[in-house]
């Protein structure tokens, strides 16, 4: 299991092995105090066995919530700190630590296995549960390693392409399962329990004064992107567009490195220079400007704008699966993240900073605030910012009433009205690609559980549903195999988190001005353009440039030829979707929801879905027959 994974942990791989139990971890030395790491570990009282693969964020406070001594930090790696405060606190421990973690503790006296995972699945954690045991791992390739059946799971990958959301929400290969984000799992005697640890609830802050407001914001992002420098040796990455959420990880991370020395590189993914093409109403298609005006306020950030070299988002599939196990879903995106990646590998930095979570944390607020009143019946409230919002957030009044009253329109009506004004797509997340019966069953579940395009009801509960549906995990992985990098995102900080989703509503929108105290609080690190932006970053917006439909064509037949691949999508619509290639123009929401939505989308899941039913490869190791007697584990790629 260890050999299948060395790609995500080359520099040390240990296994531990007892009459009931084995653990084995795969090492990829990042953190200073990696130097430490002797895992799988066994505490004194010989009850405990651990493996992780973690990041712990606030070490200071466990080590003085632990009374462990000075000498500890600079002597023990993070698992060796995260064994003690399991032995104290037990499943508890959940509720203290915070940081990226995959872990396994095995009680010796009572035969329990227990798994974890961080809230926002940075780390991931498979596992395979049969009669007389269970076996997990970071990766796929870890539990194939036993023998287990390389097979695509089909059924879960055509749900994922429908955004239908599953529970369950890994999009990979059957005869294994994924532990969801935030989640935690008892297994004993072969009976497995399963249950969700983080759950926010509503808790409103009051704090005395708009100062203190912004005192605690301030605070809460610079601990979060400090906690994510650790280890980078002074020099850091960043990804970073004309938005709020890149913009202040990479401005926090140049003030807290400036009085050390240290520099940030920071990448700004742009079309080619003269792009004139289709970009939607309210969307910037080139952001590096306003990058760059973030760039210039701080001396020690150099700041490079990657332009399209002419690779194709078909191109990067066979890597893109290879590494991540995972089917991938918008690989325009994927294709701009890649080109940063091999940039910033190339310049031998290991730590890459990003921003992902930011819409649901740092910078959420705005218009969705209005339904929020009216849910509450705060009417008056409602008017005020309603009547305000176009002079001071360049709304319409009709933008003024969708997203007032749109939550409460039939689903099919608003879809057809937002069509009608040229602002949705009218086939917005329609599987019809899929073949049946797949395509019927996804348009019935998408319509019951899908993702709704409507403006929300209660934007505190569509934001706790959006960050439990994250997650990253395998894709981190992938970036550390390929590229030797450990992607941190300071927005998905569980503490931050907890801060942001606590704001009252008055700190999300007043008097007609979105974000307010996110305004007055970044003010002392983001320039006018960011804090008060014209249109909303698009990025590859030029993403039909660097794609044919001979390419296309070619992929689509040999995809074809898998059984598994034709179960899943209807090749003939590929065809002849193939078939009717736009003018050069592309424009409009249908054309962007057909090709970058559905035919990239389903040409990506059709590749993974080859790969997952093909042979082994030559950098997985021979399958080694599992039993299913006994629990059997391995952590691939520990912090």
């Amino acid at each position: 299991m260890n050999d299948a994974q060395l790609c995500y942990g080359p520099d040390d791989q240990r296994v531990e092995a007892f009459p009931a139990v084995a653990f084995g971890r795969c090492l990829y030395r990042i953190l200073p105090e990696d130097s430490f790491d002797r895992q799988p570990l066994v505490d004194p009282g010989k009850r405990w066995l651990l493996v992780a693969d973690l990041r712990l964020d606030n070490r200071d406070e466990l080590e003085r919530d632990l009374d462990l001594g000075p000498s500890f930090a600079s002597q023990h790696s993070d698992a060796d700190l995260l064994l003690r405060a399991w032995v104290k606190w037990r499943e508890g421990v959940l509720d203290r630590i915070a940081g990226d973690f995959a872990f396994a503790v095995w009680d010796f006296h009572e035969k329990v296995l227990v798994l974890a995972r961080d809230p926002l699945g940075q780390r991931p954690l498979q596992y395979r549960d049969e009669p007389g045991g269970l076996a997990f791992a970071s990766m796929p390739s870890g539990l194939h390693a036993l023998g287990i059946e390389r097979a695509p799971n089909i059924p879960r990958i055509a749900e994922f392409l429908a955004d239908a959301f599953p529970v369950d929400g890994y999009a990979g290969f059957s005869n294994i399962s994924s532990l969801p984000a935030g989640h935690l799992l008892r297994w004993s005697d072969g009976k497995l329990e399963r249950r969700q640890y983080w759950d926010p609830a509503p808790r409103e802050l009051s704090l005395r004064s708009d100062d203190e407001y912004v005192e605690a914001f301030r605070e809460q992002i610079d601990t979060a992107v400090r906690s994510r420098l650790r280890g980078c040796d002074g020099r850091v990455a960043t990804q970073l567009s004309s938005g709020y959420d890149s913009g202040t990880v990479t401005a926090t991370a140049a003030r807290l490195l400036r009085n050390e020395g240290g520099t940030v590189t920071a990448f700004t993914a742009a079309p080619r220079l003269g792009f004139d093409g289709f970009v939607p109403r309210g969307r910037l298609a080139d952001e590096s400007a306003i990058a760059a005006m973030t760039a210039a306020l701080y001396p020690n950030v150099e700041h490079f704008v990657l332009r399209p070299d002419g690779t194709s988002p078909l191109q990067i599939l066979d890597d893109l699966h290879r590494f991540a196990q995972f089917a991938g879903g918008h690989i325009c995106n994927h294709t701009w993240w890649t080109a940063i990646q091999k940039q910033v590998s190339a310049r031998g930095i290991k730590v890459l900073l990003t921003g992902e979570q930011g819409n649901l944390t740092l910078s959420a607020g705005g218009p969705q605030q209005l339904a929020d009143l009216i849910r509450t019946g705060r009417w008056l409230a409602w008017l005020r910012e309603a009547f305000l919002a176009p002079r001071e957030m360049g709304m319409t009044w009709k933008g003024v009433l969708a997203s007032s009253l749109g939550p409460w329109l039939p689903r099919r009506l608003w879809v057809r009205l937002a069509a009608s004004h040229g602002v949705m797509a009218a086939k917005l997340n329609e599987p019809f690609l899929l073949a049946e019966p797949f395509r019927s069953q996804m348009m019935a579940l998408h319509r019951s559980t899908g993702r709704d395009p409507r403006p929300p009801r209660n934007s505190f509960a569509l934001r706790c549903r959006l960050l439990q549906r994250q997650d990253s995990g395998n894709f981190r992985k992938a970036a550390l195999a390929q590229w030797g990098l450990d992607e941190r995102d300071p927005t998905a900080d569980s503490r931050l988190i907890s801060f942001c989703l606590s704001l009252p509503p008055d700190r999300l929108l007043k008097n007609g001005v979105r974000r307010p105290l996110a305004q007055k609080a970044l003010a002392d690190r983001l320039p006018e353009a960011v804090l008060k932006p014209k249109a909303r970053g698009l990025q590859m917006a030029d993403w039909y440039e660097h794609i044919t439909p001979s390419e296309s064509a070619q992929l689509a037949e040999r995809l074809s030829r898998s059984a598994a691949a034709s179960t899943l999508i209807d090749f003939g619509r590929v065809r002849e979707l193939i078939g009717k290639w736009p003018p050069p123009d592309w424009e409009g929401w249908d054309v962007e929801a057909e090709y970058r939505g559905a035919l990239l989308r389903s040409l990506a899941a059709a590749h993974f879905v080859a790969y997952a039913e093909g042979p082994l490869t030559d950098w997985q190791t021979a399958p080694v027959r599992w039993s299913g007697a006994v629990p059997q584990a391995s952590i691939g790629a520990g912090s």
